[in-house]
């Protein structure tokens, strides 16, 4: 049975999506308007305002769902390149229907 994903599976999520694409703190801070301090604090526990989650999944240039989608993915116990390795299957399977 899947268990619920966590506020720190959520603020873990965003962290390695930041680092995967070179963001950096300070960058997400300027980009999406939250504080650097506040942006910290948020990354660790995970609880943000939904405004804020939508600046940050349109940095990151995703729908919210799929940061969802990760963090459950992450609460499952299940690695972070093994969700990459996935989404790009279910990418490359759009692009080329069988």
């Amino acid at each position: 049975m899947n268990k619920q994903a966590t506020s720190q599976n959520l603020g873990e999520a965003m962290k390695r999506l930041f680092k995967k694409q070179g963001l950096s703190q300070d960058e997400v801070s300027l980009e999406t308007g939250i504080p650097i301090t506040s942006l910290s604090r948020k990354l660790n526990s995970g609880i943000f305002k939904y405004e804020e989650m939508c600046s940050i999944a349109n940095l990151l240039k995703m729908p919210l769902s799929r940061l969802i989608e990760l963090a459950e993915w992450l609460q499952e116990g299940k690695s972070f390149d093994a969700y990459l390795a996935a989404e790009e299957q279910l990418l490359d399977n759009q692009k080329h229907p069988q």
